[in-house]
């Protein structure tokens, strides 16, 4: 195996540098010292009208593009929720019984809007927790939410969840696992 060149801690581009950066201090002193490099020669300073000249230059030009770039006018594109189409309900392919997950998803929803001080459109008869009063919602069929679901990448069926019948036996793990934890 041949060996490195450089030791592995010491890159030749770094001694490079650190000779450079060494000749450029060095150029630096001796420009300092060098008599016939006079730094308060008024040849070497700026003009001032010249530089008040350069300035009024640079500011009419930065406020040229300022109010250029007010003029420009930019295209707004509609939303790309308009490519999503509903198939009319007469021509509907899936079937009108509720999943157990679309029934979870729709008390989850419902049952967030009670608890954010939404309208209840069933008899309240006492509960108060807002998961079981978006199940009864659910089962008097007054449920204000709709069902999305897809056919393909842009169309879609939407099912109102009064109209959507429900599994009995859904219904009977429904109100098991919600005693579990509502007391």
């Amino acid at each position: 195996m041949p060996r490195p060149k450089n030791p592995p801690n010491i890159n030749a581009d770094d001694s490079k540098k650190v000779n450079k950066k060494a000749n450029t201090q060095a150029n630096m002193q001796n420009d300092l010292n060098d008599p016939q490099n006079d730094l308060n020669d008024p040849q070497n300073d700026l003009n001032d009208e010249s530089d008040a000249d350069l300035n009024a230059d640079l500011n009419a030009e930065l406020n040229a593009n300022l109010n250029s770039r007010d003029k420009v006018k930019y295209d707004y594109q509609r939303v790309l929720c308009d490519d999503i189409i509903y198939a009319h309900p007469d021509n509907r392919r899936t079937s009108e019984i509720m999943t157990e997950y679309e029934l979870a998803e729709v008390i989850s929803v419902r049952s967030k809007q009670i608890e954010n001080d939404g309208t209840v459109f069933t008899d309240t008869n006492g509960l108060t927790d807002p998961i079981q009063l978006a199940f009864k919602e659910v089962l008097d069929k007054k449920c204000p939410l709709d069902v999305r679901r897809p056919l393909t990448d842009k169309i879609y069926e939407r099912w109102h969840v009064n109209e959507m019948a429900i599994n009995p036996d859904v219904i009977s793990s429904v109100r098991n696992f919600s005693s579990q934890f509502i007391k």
